[in-house]
């Protein structure tokens, strides 16, 4: 009777003790869980939280920013720099060169003692019968101007506003002869706004990491100066799509550069000094203007 009693009594602590592990186990799961709800640990959660955080945020920038109409504005406007978009250029103002009859002669001269890089071809005779002209990538030194829109978050009140980064890089790029000789002529003439908006990153990204970075406010256009501090503890990007900067101006800094390039002639390669550009563009015209073509090919003969 006595070991029946001790069988039963280890049986129910046992019981006992298996009971507390389950209890205990299962609520350390429970606030893992609860843990895990409060502080999401997936990559899909976090971006998501992220999301809502950016909205939330220019939602509150949306409904009580700052605009021109209050007293606070003044104090953050420094009227002294103000940004305006750069005034679009009339392209169609564009002419070509004219060559005249004098022109040819001086050309026909020059062509008679230019030689091709090897030595065995002269541009002179080569124009006899063809001018099928391959042009190299010019080396182009621009002149960038990227605006990002965003705003200004400070603790008293919030502002739209934009930044300006202004750098300069080198690139190259493929033109047909005509195009060359616009930019021979009238590198600024050319909308090149309208070329490098169909390509990504034409320019060095470190240039344009290292550029000049100034930021505005968006309803007078002047430069944010912020009360206290610096503006980079106030500025925010507002991300609109894959690329938040929008390439508003390039200009071309300095004269085409084509000294150190090859020029294909008639299967024969040729290079073309600074003193020589005029005759270049002469050269080049003659490629896709037959008229011009033959009255050279009139004075060889």
């Amino acid at each position: 009777m006595t070991i029946i009693l001790e069988n039963l009594f280890t049986s129910i602590i046992i019981v006992i003790v298996i009971t507390i592990v389950i209890i205990r186990l299962s609520s350390r799961n429970t606030k893992e869980q609860k843990s895990q709800d409060d502080f999401p640990n997936d990559a899909r959660a976090q971006k998501k939280q992220a999301e809502k955080e950016y909205r939330k945020q220019w939602y509150g920038i949306a409904i009580s920013h700052l605009s021109e109409s209050d007293d606070e504005y003044a104090l953050i406007s420094n009227k002294e720099n103000i940004y305006k978009l750069p005034v679009a250029s009339d392209y169609s103002s564009y002419q070509e060169p004219l060559i005249d009859n004098e022109r040819i002669k001086k050309f026909v001269e020059w062509a008679k003692n230019i030689k091709s890089t090897s030595g065995n071809s002269n541009l002179f005779d080569l124009m006899d019968h063809n001018c099928e002209i391959i042009a190299p990538e010019p080396t182009i030194n621009g002149s960038f101007e990227l605006l990002t829109d965003g705003g200004f978050f400070c603790e008293d009140f919030d502002a739209y506003g934009f930044e300006i980064n202004r750098f300069n890089s080198t690139f190259n790029f493929e033109f047909d002869n005509k195009t060359w000789v616009n930019l021979l002529t009238e590198p600024n003439l050319f909308d090149w706004l309208n070329l490098v908006r169909r390509y990504d990153y034409i320019w060095d990204p470190d240039d344009e990491a290292g550029g000049y970075f100034t930021y505005y406010l968006k309803d007078n256009g002047a430069e944010f100066i912020p009360m206290k501090g610096d503006v980079w503890d106030y500025w925010d990007s507002e991300n609109q799509g894959v690329n938040i900067s929008e390439l508003v101006n390039i200009e071309v800094i300095d004269e085409i550069s084509y000294e150190d390039k090859i020029f294909m002639i008639n299967e024969e390669d040729f290079m073309f000094s600074k003193k020589e550009k005029d005759h270049l563009i002469t050269l080049l015209m003659a490629s896709y203007k037959p008229s011009l073509l033959n009255a050279i090919r009139n004075q060889i003969e």
